[in-house]
């Protein structure tokens, strides 16, 4: 009787600790599905972050490229204005040249009318 005490009680104890082995083993599990979550919620926050990353590369690449179109744009209008500039001085100058000439010209007339004038019979009272 007291043996059969003795096993039950072995029995109970392994029994109570076959539970909370159990339990732990649960309690594991529990943590490593959380880690797995956790673990997966990371990856897909460091793809997120990688993917901005790779647009805003993308963004500034395209941004660096209107600039450097802008610049050029900048150039050749610069070079046009320059050029446009020279021309219209060219202009100014023949246009001063021709008001020069059409000045004499005009003075040529009316030295012209006033010869003629002077030449003229003056009417007879």
């Amino acid at each position: 009787a007291a043996r059969d005490q003795v096993l039950r009680e072995q029995a109970e104890q392994s029994r109570r600790e076959l539970a909370q082995l159990r339990e732990e083993l649960d309690t594991e599990r529990r943590q490593r599905q959380q880690a797995r979550v956790e673990a997966d919620r990371c990856r897909a926050d460091s793809m997120a972050a990688e993917k901005g990353v790779a647009q805003w590369r993308l963004d500034a690449e395209a941004r660096g490229q209107r600039e450097a179109e802008a610049r050029r744009e900048a150039k050749e209008v610069a070079a046009r204005l320059r050029e446009a500039e020279a021309r219209c001085q060219g202009l100014q100058a023949k246009l001063e040249c021709r008001e020069e000439e059409l000045a004499r010209l005009r003075g040529l007339q009316v030295a012209m009318v006033a010869g003629r004038a002077a030449e003229a019979p003056t009417p007879a009272p």
